[in-house]
């Protein structure tokens, strides 16, 4: 847990709750550096029941599978100790860092796609942006779209339709104007550029970028295609 000395003792004990259900009260204490009474207080405050991960944990592995819905990356997102549905706050502009990041929708972008930009705040600062792209043809078009709304839309299609869920496309880019001053940071900073495709058929019908300053939150991707994201030591 060395690499973890930036984080509070909150995300600490909850980050390492969901990652092993299966730790006791204690352990969780010491990775945190504090008190057995502390972890109890947080996970109550946080809601988070070790016994209750525990028996997803394995009701998961009795069925030897994940729900495809985790996958998506918005629903990770949604879920970490770092980030929650909250934090996404309704932008009214695209937030579009590189033509290219478009490239596979391009060309029925204008005439098939509908979009809607989200802020992605911690302790109200831009951390990260993000940009969703819907097919008109599987959506219902709308104008506004809160993150919950639209996280609903995506778990049910989901549910309907057997939809391939793309690997996460990971990218250092640099940013242009719009990107940087939205985030806060000097143009041509390294940016960290996520990319995600939903498949029907083959055919791109949800495409999902965030943007990172690449200063303050890394991934990590272990051997079973999991996926961690941390927040690096950097001018909170």
């Amino acid at each position: 847990m060395n690499n973890l000395n930036y984080k509070t003792k909150k995300e600490i004990i909850i980050e390492n709750a969901y990652r092993d259900p299966f730790l006791k009260i204690e352990d969780l204490a010491v990775m945190a550096d504090t008190t057995s009474k502390y972890v109890r207080s947080i996970l109550s405050e946080a809601n988070v029941s070790l016994m209750e991960l525990r028996k997803d944990y394995a009701r998961r592995i009795e069925e030897k599978k994940y729900s495809l819905s985790d996958r998506i990356i918005l629903n990770y997102l949604s879920r970490t100790p770092l980030f929650g549905q909250k934090n996404f706050l309704k932008a009214e502009t695209l937030f579009l860092n590189n033509p290219l990041d478009v490239n596979n929708i391009a060309p029925q972008i204008q005439r098939n796609f509908f979009y809607q930009s989200y802020y992605l705040t911690v302790k109200k600062s831009n951390w990260g942006l993000v940009s969703v792209f819907l097919d008109k043809g599987c959506f219902p078009e709308q104008e506004c779209l809160s993150f919950e709304g639209l996280l609903e839309m995506l778990n049910e299609i989901m549910d309907r339709k057997e939809l391939e869920i793309s690997n996460l496309d990971i990218t250092v880019d640099l940013a242009t104007e719009q990107i940087s001053s939205q985030l806060g940071i000097e143009s041509f900073s390294p940016l960290l550029r996520v990319k995600q495709n939903l498949l029907l058929k083959d055919k791109t019908v949800v495409l999902i970028l965030l943007y990172f300053d690449a200063r303050k939150i890394s991934f990590s991707l272990s051997h079973n295609g999991g996926i961690t994201i941390k927040r690096r030591g950097y001018g909170d």
